[in-house]
């Protein structure tokens, strides 16, 4: 429909400037045959050229016109071409706010579920500046002290408080702590490099609670 459209206002431009020519042509004509007969070829040749310049000029406006129409189609669909790789990449890769934002909420829940393990801890070896790691051991349950929650500053602090509300003992050891913290993974066992250091600590543990039930 549009090039449709454009190919008659190109037709009704070109009718309307070669009628104009061609009625100023006329009246020359008739005022020639009138007033000098013998002059009416010239008057005729004159006729055809005019005619001829304005088929030009009509023509070149034209082609000035559709050169220009066609260069904004050309640039706003480039500029769309643009918007749609980018709404593609987008579709395909993923919104990066989004991802951002999800990859955020995904680190609350995991957070907010470590938090809820930190109950059933044996103990927890802190570096009172900085790192607190929950471990698990059960005696006859488990092979090894599994981590059920590690955490920096204000986690750590987060872990700590939760284990004084449930009387989880808590040991200072830096450099444990520190280690431990870099080299284990929540609800993963611990590796054998520190099973020396933590069976020290579960004996400990295991030993006052066997007090408490003597002196009850």
């Amino acid at each position: 429909l549009v090039e449709f459209l454009k190919s008659l206002g190109k037709l009704g431009f070109a009718v309307v400037v070669l009628g104009f020519t061609l009625s100023e042509d006329h009246r020359r004509l008739l005022a020639g045959m009138i007033t000098n007969p013998v002059a009416f070829g010239l008057v005729i040749r004159s006729i055809a050229v005019d005619i001829l310049v304005a088929i030009v000029f009509v023509m070149g406006l034209i082609a000035v016109a559709d050169f220009v129409w066609s260069r904004f189609h050309w640039r706003r669909d480039l500029r769309m071409s643009k918007q749609e790789i980018k709404d593609e990449m987008k579709q395909s890769e993923g919104d990066p706010i989004v991802k951002s934002r999800l990859r955020s909420l995904a680190r609350d829940r995991a957070r907010r579920r470590m938090m809820t393990a930190v109950p059933r801890a044996t103990l927890i070896i802190a570096n009172p500046t900085h790192y607190s790691i929950a471990l698990k051991y059960v005696r006859e349950e488990d092979s090894a002290p599994m981590v059920l929650a590690k955490g920096q500053d204000l986690v750590a602090l987060k872990i700590r408080e939760i284990a004084r509300e449930h009387n989880i003992p808590i040991f200072e050891d830096v450099a444990l702590a520190r280690s431990m913290y870099k080299q284990v993974s929540v609800d993963s066992v611990i590796p054998s490099q520190f099973y020396q250091a933590v069976a020290e600590l579960v004996r400990i543990v295991y030993s006052k609670k066997a007090e408490r039930r003597l002196t009850s």
